[in-house]
Protein backbone atom coordinates (compact mmCIF):
# COMPACT_ATOMS: atom_id res chain seq x y z
CA UNK A 1 0.00 0.00 0.00
CA UNK A 2 1.40 3.37 -0.96
CA UNK A 3 -0.16 6.61 0.24
CA UNK A 4 0.92 9.56 -1.91
CA UNK A 5 0.93 13.30 -1.20
CA UNK A 6 0.93 16.36 -3.43
CA UNK A 7 3.60 19.02 -2.78
CA UNK A 8 0.89 21.12 -1.08
CA UNK A 9 0.33 18.35 1.44
CA UNK A 10 -2.99 17.05 0.18
CA UNK A 11 -3.47 13.33 -0.38
CA UNK A 12 -3.64 12.15 -3.99
CA UNK A 13 -4.73 8.62 -3.18
CA UNK A 14 -3.49 5.16 -2.29
CA UNK A 15 -1.97 2.62 -4.64
CA UNK A 16 -2.64 -0.98 -3.60
CA UNK A 17 -0.82 -3.91 -5.21
CA UNK A 18 -1.93 -7.47 -4.64
CA UNK A 19 -1.61 -10.74 -6.51
CA UNK A 20 -3.88 -13.75 -6.42
CA UNK A 21 -2.33 -16.83 -4.87
CA UNK A 22 -3.55 -18.80 -7.88
CA UNK A 23 -0.46 -17.42 -9.68
CA UNK A 24 1.55 -19.43 -7.15
CA UNK A 25 4.66 -17.27 -7.48
CA UNK A 26 5.77 -15.26 -4.42
CA UNK A 27 8.72 -13.86 -6.39
CA UNK A 28 6.21 -12.14 -8.67
CA UNK A 29 4.94 -10.21 -5.65
CA UNK A 30 8.46 -8.99 -4.92
CA UNK A 31 8.99 -8.02 -8.56
CA UNK A 32 5.73 -6.05 -8.51
CA UNK A 33 6.89 -4.33 -5.36
CA UNK A 34 10.22 -3.40 -6.99
CA UNK A 35 8.51 -2.14 -10.15
CA UNK A 36 6.21 0.07 -8.11
CA UNK A 37 9.21 1.33 -6.12
CA UNK A 38 10.89 2.33 -9.39
CA UNK A 39 7.81 4.31 -10.44
CA UNK A 40 7.61 6.05 -7.09
CA UNK A 41 11.32 6.91 -7.21
CA UNK A 42 10.80 8.34 -10.72
CA UNK A 43 7.81 10.53 -9.87
CA UNK A 44 9.16 11.31 -6.39
CA UNK A 45 5.90 11.70 -4.45
CA UNK A 46 6.13 11.94 -0.68
CA UNK A 47 5.30 8.51 0.79
CA UNK A 48 2.89 8.42 3.69
CA UNK A 49 3.42 4.74 4.35
CA UNK A 50 4.87 1.66 2.74
CA UNK A 51 3.72 -1.72 4.04
CA UNK A 52 5.55 -4.39 2.07
CA UNK A 53 4.48 -7.08 4.54
CA UNK A 54 0.86 -6.43 3.60
CA UNK A 55 1.71 -6.98 -0.06
CA UNK A 56 3.38 -10.30 0.70
CA UNK A 57 0.54 -11.46 2.92
CA UNK A 58 -1.85 -10.44 0.13
CA UNK A 59 -0.39 -13.24 -1.95
CA UNK A 60 -1.78 -15.67 0.63
CA UNK A 61 -5.07 -13.96 1.43
CA UNK A 62 -6.34 -12.95 -2.02
CA UNK A 63 -7.79 -15.26 -4.65
CA UNK A 64 -9.44 -18.64 -4.19
CA UNK A 65 -7.46 -20.00 -1.27
CA UNK A 66 -10.18 -19.44 1.34
CA UNK A 67 -13.18 -20.39 -0.77
CA UNK A 68 -13.17 -24.09 0.21
CA UNK A 69 -11.25 -24.23 3.46
CA UNK A 70 -13.77 -25.95 5.74
CA UNK A 71 -11.55 -27.19 8.61
CA UNK A 72 -8.16 -26.01 7.37
CA UNK A 73 -5.82 -24.26 9.81
CA UNK A 74 -2.90 -21.91 9.20
CA UNK A 75 -0.15 -21.58 11.81
CA UNK A 76 1.32 -18.13 12.38
CA UNK A 77 4.42 -17.88 14.58
CA UNK A 78 5.52 -14.65 16.26
CA UNK A 79 1.97 -13.65 17.14
CA UNK A 80 3.07 -10.72 19.31
CA UNK A 81 5.69 -9.37 16.91
CA UNK A 82 5.24 -6.65 14.33
CA UNK A 83 4.39 -9.02 11.48
CA UNK A 84 2.14 -11.26 13.58
CA UNK A 85 0.22 -8.31 14.99
CA UNK A 86 -0.31 -6.80 11.54
CA UNK A 87 -1.42 -10.14 10.10
CA UNK A 88 -3.89 -10.68 12.93
CA UNK A 89 -5.48 -7.30 12.14
CA UNK A 90 -5.70 -8.21 8.46
CA UNK A 91 -7.40 -11.57 8.98
CA UNK A 92 -9.78 -10.17 11.58
CA UNK A 93 -10.78 -7.42 9.17
CA UNK A 94 -11.33 -10.02 6.44
CA UNK A 95 -13.33 -12.13 8.94
CA UNK A 96 -11.20 -15.22 8.32
CA UNK A 97 -9.44 -15.39 11.70
CA UNK A 98 -11.01 -18.79 12.44
CA UNK A 99 -8.64 -20.31 9.87
CA UNK A 100 -5.57 -19.09 11.76
CA UNK A 101 -3.75 -20.10 14.93
CA UNK A 102 -1.41 -17.39 16.24
CA UNK A 103 1.30 -18.68 18.57
CA UNK A 104 3.98 -17.02 20.68
CA UNK A 105 6.54 -17.77 23.41
CA UNK A 106 3.69 -18.81 25.65
CA UNK A 107 3.18 -21.86 23.41
CA UNK A 108 6.79 -23.01 22.95
CA UNK A 109 10.39 -21.82 23.22
CA UNK A 110 11.90 -21.14 19.78
CA UNK A 111 15.46 -21.65 21.00
CA UNK A 112 14.62 -25.18 22.16
CA UNK A 113 14.37 -27.75 19.35
CA UNK A 114 12.58 -30.20 21.63
CA UNK A 115 10.01 -27.58 22.62
CA UNK A 116 9.20 -26.71 19.00
CA UNK A 117 9.04 -30.37 17.94
CA UNK A 118 6.83 -31.26 20.91
CA UNK A 119 4.40 -28.50 19.96
CA UNK A 120 4.21 -29.56 16.30
CA UNK A 121 3.79 -33.24 17.12
CA UNK A 122 0.39 -32.48 18.64
CA UNK A 123 -0.81 -30.40 15.71
CA UNK A 124 -1.86 -30.74 12.11
CA UNK A 125 -1.66 -27.62 9.95
CA UNK A 126 -2.34 -26.88 6.30
CA UNK A 127 0.02 -23.93 6.00
CA UNK A 128 2.72 -22.16 8.04
CA UNK A 129 3.55 -18.45 8.11
CA UNK A 130 6.80 -18.30 10.07
CA UNK A 131 7.22 -14.74 11.28
CA UNK A 132 8.93 -15.42 14.62
CA UNK A 133 12.64 -14.61 14.81
CA UNK A 134 15.48 -13.34 16.95
CA UNK A 135 15.44 -9.70 15.83
CA UNK A 136 17.69 -7.86 18.31
CA UNK A 137 20.28 -6.87 15.70
CA UNK A 138 22.92 -5.41 18.02
CA UNK A 139 22.41 -7.91 20.83
CA UNK A 140 22.81 -10.80 18.39
CA UNK A 141 26.51 -9.95 18.09
CA UNK A 142 26.91 -11.18 21.67
CA UNK A 143 24.28 -13.92 21.49
CA UNK A 144 25.19 -15.58 18.21
CA UNK A 145 24.37 -19.11 19.37
CA UNK A 146 20.92 -18.07 20.60
CA UNK A 147 20.18 -16.08 17.43
CA UNK A 148 21.21 -19.05 15.26
CA UNK A 149 19.17 -21.55 17.26
CA UNK A 150 16.07 -19.45 16.61
CA UNK A 151 16.60 -18.02 13.13
CA UNK A 152 18.12 -21.17 11.62
CA UNK A 153 17.36 -24.05 13.99
CA UNK A 154 13.69 -23.42 14.66
CA UNK A 155 13.10 -22.47 11.03
CA UNK A 156 14.55 -25.81 9.92
CA UNK A 157 12.11 -27.65 12.19
CA UNK A 158 9.12 -25.81 10.73
CA UNK A 159 10.46 -26.41 7.21
CA UNK A 160 10.89 -30.13 7.89
CA UNK A 161 7.33 -30.29 9.24
CA UNK A 162 6.02 -28.51 6.13
CA UNK A 163 7.95 -30.83 3.82
CA UNK A 164 6.84 -33.96 5.66
CA UNK A 165 3.19 -32.91 5.56
CA UNK A 166 3.42 -31.46 2.04
CA UNK A 167 2.09 -28.05 3.02
CA UNK A 168 3.22 -24.54 2.00
CA UNK A 169 5.39 -22.45 4.31
CA UNK A 170 6.09 -18.72 4.11
CA UNK A 171 9.38 -17.67 5.73
CA UNK A 172 9.79 -13.95 6.32
CA UNK A 173 13.40 -12.91 5.84
CA UNK A 174 15.13 -9.50 6.02
CA UNK A 175 17.09 -7.01 3.93
CA UNK A 176 19.92 -7.52 6.44
CA UNK A 177 21.02 -10.48 4.32
CA UNK A 178 22.44 -7.81 1.97
CA UNK A 179 25.28 -5.40 2.73
CA UNK A 180 23.29 -2.20 2.20
CA UNK A 181 25.32 -1.11 -0.81
CA UNK A 182 22.34 -0.60 -3.09
CA UNK A 183 20.96 2.68 -4.43
CA UNK A 184 18.05 1.01 -6.23
CA UNK A 185 15.46 -1.58 -5.14
CA UNK A 186 17.10 -4.94 -4.48
CA UNK A 187 16.28 -7.81 -6.85
CA UNK A 188 15.46 -11.22 -5.42
CA UNK A 189 18.42 -12.84 -7.18
CA UNK A 190 21.09 -10.41 -5.96
CA UNK A 191 24.10 -11.93 -4.21
CA UNK A 192 23.77 -11.84 -0.44
CA UNK A 193 26.43 -10.43 1.85
CA UNK A 194 25.24 -10.19 5.47
CA UNK A 195 27.40 -7.97 7.68
CA UNK A 196 25.87 -8.93 11.01
CA UNK A 197 25.07 -12.04 13.02
CA UNK A 198 21.38 -11.24 12.65
CA UNK A 199 21.63 -11.02 8.86
CA UNK A 200 23.76 -14.15 8.63
CA UNK A 201 21.43 -16.27 10.77
CA UNK A 202 18.34 -15.06 8.88
CA UNK A 203 20.06 -16.03 5.63
CA UNK A 204 20.87 -19.44 7.11
CA UNK A 205 17.16 -19.68 7.88
CA UNK A 206 16.41 -19.14 4.20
Amino acid sequence: HYGLKNPNGSNTGIVHVSISNRDDDPHKVIRLHNDLNNQINHYKPEPISMHFDSVVIGWWLDGDYFNNLSEKKILVTGANGQLGSELRQIVEKKKISSFFEFVSRADFELSSASSVKSFLEKKLYDCIIHGAAYTAVDKAEKEEELARSINKGATAIFADYAKKNEIPMLYVSTDFIFDGGFSVPIKVDENVNPLSVYGQTKYEGE
